[in-house]
């Protein structure tokens, strides 16, 4: 990325243009879900996080928060109520318009936090996911 002209702000997700530093941090964050590692999700979505949150790309707010949600659910130390605090905002970001993505990865959020259930703000969550996804 150091060899390549700096993008500012949040270059779209798809771009033969190039990637700012935020959305190549974002993309990373989605692959260290994936990997299991909420450490590098946690650091990667620190230089993403403010960057996006000044963008216009709801999408894009939602979908770090559902994966650094996901990746406290998956974590051996999760904590239930920020993981389920930061879904509830990544749905009321997206509200009225969520992409395939945000359904699925709240979808991937339920299954991950079976473990989790009877805790208030998880099934609160939960009861949230499904509400969404039913409109989406």
């Amino acid at each position: 990325m150091d060899e390549q002209p700096e993008i500012p702000g949040v270059s779209p997700c798809i771009s033969f243009g190039g990637y700012s530093r935020a959305r190549l941090a974002s993309n990373a964050v989605t692959a260290y879900v994936d990997l299991g590692r909420p450490d590098d999700v946690a650091v990667h979505a620190a230089q993403a996080l403010d960057e996006f949150d000044s963008s216009e790309s709801s999408w894009s707010q939602s979908l770090i928060r559902l994966d650094l949600a996901n990746s406290m659910a998956m974590a051996r130390n999760g904590d239930p109520a920020e993981a389920s605090s930061l879904i509830t905002a990544a749905l009321r970001i997206s509200a009225g318009n969520p992409i395939a993505s945000v359904v699925q990865r709240s979808r991937s959020f339920v299954r991950a936090t079976a473990r989790w259930r009877g805790i208030p703000a998880v099934d609160d969550a939960h009861e949230l996911v499904r509400t969404v996804a039913r409109l989406g």
